[in-house]
């Protein structure tokens, strides 16, 4: 019975509390983001959710945080989200799926009390991301089955700091 928590070695930013289960972006001004401690596994299907804190995105900014799964040896960079290493989805209505492009749009806003969840079923090389229990983007991880993932929460800092409670 070991569980993943937030890896505070591998992080560009950000307060740990509750066994590593709480995550506080940091206020730095730029993207701040934690990675989990154990990558998935190449077999089995696999979950994270976290309850949204804060109010989630507000009408000028569409990128202020982003959970999802990253390669897990993605470069450590504080100024932007890692579009093309990962599959992630913003608080707002956007996501990417290892593109530089947007791979959705949705209308799905977040707000604070909100339980946003990933979910990846790593046997057939999907994913699906939940709000509030309710499956609103799914598909095919856009890159090679088997590839080395981890969970990963992405923030901007300066004006969001969003505080992410998390269950994997």
């Amino acid at each position: 019975n070991n569980f993943a928590t937030w890896n505070p070695l591998f992080q560009s930013g950000g307060v740990y509390s509750d066994g590593n289960l709480l995550w506080l972006g940091s206020n730095n001004g730029g993207w701040s983001h934690t990675s989990s401690t154990i990558a998935l596994p190449a077999t089995g299907k696999w979950y994270f959710e976290t309850t949204l804190v804060n109010n989630g995105r507000n009408a000028s900014n569409d990128y202020y945080g982003a959970i999802g799964v990253v390669e897990t040896d993605w470069p450590e960079e504080t100024d932007e989200i890692p579009r093309t290493e990962g599959v992630l989805m913003t608080d707002g209505y956007i996501g990417w799926n290892f593109s530089n492009t947007d791979s959705y749009s949705g209308t799905q806003n977040k707000s604070a009390g909100d339980i946003w969840a990933c979910a990846i079923d790593r046997d057939n090389n999907t994913f699906n991301f939940l709000l509030n229990n309710s499956s609103i983007w799914t598909g095919t991880i856009g890159t090679t089955a088997g590839a080395n993932l981890s969970f990963a929460c992405i923030n901007q800092g300066g004006s969001y700091g969003g505080t992410l409670p998390t269950n994997f």
